[in-house]
């Protein structure tokens, strides 16, 4: 997990430099790349969120487009961030892993300004067909996390310009939350 942060920590860095020349497809480009040098392809372990790799986008009311661009990392993860892209600027919100350690799965978030910049864990509590939820009952918000995965050959009124979609959910654990759809990108 050390590793996984030094890692992120140097992307992160980079992005800083680059985000910092005002330039944000060339940031973006350059944040794929980087991911995908970096981190090395999925074992059996991250099997079950395989869908998950790759990059889905979300465009906002207010403008612009947030993004969750996730990767592979060692045999028991998938690392990824958290970003918003607007005219003027980019933003990262978090750095985000999903990791195997015997026997559980663990999402972890790590927001640069919250919680002094330390990772968040929230364990895997129930998993259905392409839906899995992360608790931790100790954290202030959120409480739960909620992934679900809807591919688009199980969507209705297929349109074949759609595709695969990703309800996230962010709530405490009365159920009080806030949604984002994403689609990949």
């Amino acid at each position: 997990m050390v590793e996984t942060h030094v890692r992120l920590k140097l992307i992160r860095e980079k992005m800083r430099y680059f985000v910092s020349m005002k330039n944000s497809g060339f940031v973006c480009c350059f944040l794929i790349i980087s991911i995908i040098f970096f981190l090395p392809g999925c074992s059996p372990k991250v099997k079950p969120f395989n869908w998950l790799v790759g990059t889905w986008e979300m465009r906002r009311s207010a403008g612009g487009t947030r993004l969750e661009i996730w990767s592979p990392y060692h045999e028991e993860s998938l690392v990824g961030l958290g970003l918003i892209f607007t005219d003027k600027d980019t933003t990262m919100l978090e750095q985000i892993q999903l990791e195997f350690r015997e026997p559980d799965y663990f999402y972890i978030a790590t927001v640069p300004e919250q919680n002094n910049g330390q990772p968040i864990e929230f364990k895997l509590v129930k998993s259905e067909v392409n839906k899995y939820t992360f608790e931790n009952a100790l954290h202030d918000f959120p409480q739960r996390i909620v992934y679900q995965f809807k591919p688009i050959a199980e969507q209705d009124n297929i349109d074949l310009r759609r595709a695969d979609s990703l309800l996230v959910r962010v709530e405490s654990l009365d159920g009080n939350g806030i949604e984002y759809g994403f689609a990949r990108k």
